[in-house]
């Protein structure tokens, strides 16, 4: 009797872990890659006098997958400077 109860009980705790784990797959979320690149990029700058310049950049991204926005990290911190004629 012991033995039935064990081996009933070893069935049924299996069959509880192979059902929980089969719906906590199911609920997991879909992931899709995601890639991009740049197919082309135009740069106008213009020097002032005072040695400032003003920038107009203009990129032509390619998409593959769900996207919202492209980050672009500029360094406000970087120089030049020593420049030699």
């Amino acid at each position: 009797m012991k033995r039935i109860f064990l081996l009933f009980f070893s069935i049924i705790l299996a069959l509880t872990l192979l059902l929980s784990s089969k719906l906590c797959l199911s609920l997991a979320p879909i992931v899709y890659a995601k890639d991009y690149s740049i197919l082309s990029a135009d740069f106008q700058v213009q020097l002032d006098s005072d040695g400032s310049a003003d920038v107009i950049e203009k990129r032509t991204y390619n998409f593959n997958g769900s996207y919202s926005w492209v980050d672009e990290w500029i360094p406000l911190k970087s120089r030049i400077s020593d420049i030699g004629y």
